[in-house]
């Protein structure tokens, strides 16, 4: 095994202090769960210790590539080329499984553990201020004040408001559950938050937003400092974070504070803030992700956004249609409502030309405009 690679000078060049989450990276302990696995291979010319470690280098850059690419979605890592040139930051260890010399040639096999939150960040950090328009985030995060309380979902609570407020000082578009009033009861609420992903996954495909951020904050008092009666107040924040084009969950993220006192009630708020502004960064971060995964996902498929349908049956119609076109390789009704609907495409072609397929196209005696095109996501409404 080789000792761990030493940090490259990208540290310096970031502009840290901008931006929470470039300097939670720093703050937050590594571990095992942080790191992500990746074998790759490498080649050098020449032969000896000096050719190995290039092979090594070499192995580090394809596979960061191929990482890269995943995350982003995309073959063009243009914006994404100070991440390149550092690579060896990201890699906390590796071990060399096989060193094999061809020829004048050296190929080198490598397992590199490498700071998977840490590439995360740092792609958020650089696309935030490049994506087509910030991410639009819905906050939904019940409470509770100790374990014998039922949990709540307040409108402005303290762990909601906290990373409101700090997201929206990264320059993202919140939202949080008083926007929910009216078209959802508690109890309904209180079930999404509870539900795990499945409830999770199906509320967000309902919202209008980029991003729904699901979390539960519960606080407790646990064990005691000395021999007085002043306990350890705990705050633990669980989130989960969905895409909502297709409602699946691209983060889950976890967060702990604690103060000293001796009612719980009295420590609530503030050990609930505190534990809430460690998760403003990461969860900025993951907005980001998302909305990447969304703009710049597959290049087969499509999806449109259809605002206040008011039919079931006229979605069905258009649906139906688009199925019949041979430009386009099927189509899914992935959720509707009265307010929203989206549908699955599938489609190879330039936006542009589905675009004009769709803009002015009569459905049931009503004409859809197109209003906006981002990625591979069309917004339209019917006139």
């Amino acid at each position: 095994m080789v000792s761990p690679i030493t940090r490259g000078p990208l540290g310096s060049w970031m502009l840290a202090a901008a931006l929470v989450f470039s300097i939670t990276a720093s703050a937050a302990p590594e571990s095992g769960t942080d790191l992500l696995t990746v074998r790759g291979k490498g080649h050098a010319a020449g032969t000896g210790a000096l050719a190995r470690r290039e092979a090594v280098a070499d192995a580090l850059r394809k596979v960061m590539h191929e990482v890269l690419v995943r995350k982003a979605h995309t073959d063009d890592l243009t914006l994404l080329r100070p991440i390149l040139r550092f690579a060896d930051r990201y890699a906390a260890r590796y071990e060399v499984l096989r060193t094999e010399e061809l020829g004048e040639e050296t190929e080198v096999e490598v397992d590199f553990h490498l700071r998977d939150r840490d590439i995360d960040r740092d792609m958020a950090r650089i696309m935030l201020p490049r994506l087509p328009a910030p991410p639009r985030v819905l906050l939904l995060i019940g409470e509770q004040h100790g374990p014998d309380r039922d949990l709540v979902v307040p409108d402005f609570g303290t762990a909601e408001t906290t990373l409101r407020q700090g997201l929206e000082g990264l320059d993202l578009k919140v939202e949080g559950v008083d926007s929910l009033r009216g078209l959802y009861t508690h109890p309904q609420l209180v079930a999404v938050v509870t539900g795990g992903p499945p409830a999770g996954g199906a509320f967000a495909r309902e919202r209008q937003a980029d991003v729904v951020v699901v979390g539960e904050a519960g606080v407790s008092l646990e064990g005691t400092a000395g021999s007085g009666e002043v306990k350890r107040s705990v705050c633990r924040i669980h989130l989960r974070v969905y895409r909502v084009a297709d409602g699946d969950m691209t983060y889950d993220l976890n967060s702990e504070a604690a103060i000293y006192s001796e009612d719980l009630d009295a420590a609530a708020d503030q050990v609930l803030e505190d534990g809430a502004q460690k998760l403003v960064g990461d969860t900025a971060m993951a907005a980001v992700l998302a909305v990447l995964g969304q703009i710049g996902g597959t290049t087969d498929g499509v999806t449109l956004v259809l605002e206040e349908p008011r039919t079931e049956a006229r979605v069905a119609t258009l649906v139906e249609a688009l199925r019949g076109d041979p430009e386009i390789a099927g189509a899914e009704t992935l959720f509707y409502s009265e307010d929203v609907a989206r549908v699955r495409l599938g489609y190879r072609g330039p936006m542009s030309a589905l675009a004009h397929l769709l803009d002015g196209a009569e459905v049931a005696g009503r004409a859809l405009r197109v209003r906006t095109v981002i990625g591979r996501e069309i917004t339209a409404r019917f006139e």
